[in-house]
């Protein structure tokens, strides 16, 4: 049983997707052949959600411990954390297409952008509009545009997501029957 999964880049060499697994762990898998290439697990800490950056060179997660992991997908050797990323967990991930950022949301209803390098991540926005866990984040082609997801039923445009200082957003909530 599996709670997520994302597909990889094509950059991504004998990757075919990503889990996060009843277990608490991350299993990347072969999906032509259903063999399990690379099991990751952070004790004492469960991952809510999962992505890959875009060049192919990192898996990145949200935990619920509140950080941000970054590991090697062929190894699975850890290359960066982002500390307290989201007070009570990191639930939804996306990046960028140039893997130059990563979006994320809260359990709390927090969307935030970080700016990642080798050495440095930096946050450089953080909205908070969603009354609710984060579910997910989209992130269009162009780097230009970003939809949350929450539990509250509400939708949140952001426009321009990578120019901290021009972020615009609106939002949409839908209605339950």
């Amino acid at each position: 049983f599996f709670l997520m999964r994302r597909r990889p880049p094509r950059s991504t060499q004998g990757v075919s997707s990503a889990a996060s697994d009843v277990y608490k762990r991350q299993r990347v898998w072969n999906a032509k052949n259903r063999q399990e290439l690379l099991r990751i697990q952070v004790p004492n800490v469960e991952c809510f959600s999962i992505s890959f950056m875009q060049d192919g060179k990192s898996i990145v997660s949200g935990w619920s411990d509140g950080q941000i992991r970054a590991f090697l997908p062929q190894s699975g050797k850890l290359l960066y954390v982002i500390n307290n990323a989201h007070m009570h967990g990191v639930t939804a991930l996306a990046t960028t297409a140039n893997s130059s950022r990563i979006i994320s949301g809260g359990m709390e209803g927090e969307v935030r952008v970080w700016k990642v390098g080798k050495q440095t991540q930096v946050m450089e926005a953080s909205l908070k509009e969603h009354r609710g866990r984060v579910y997910d984040i989209q992130v269009n082609k162009a780097n230009d545009q970003a939809v949350s997801a929450s539990a509250d039923l509400s939708l949140i445009h952001i426009s321009e997501p990578t120019r901290p200082l021009y972020i615009s957003y609106a939002v949409f909530c839908l209605k339950k029957k």
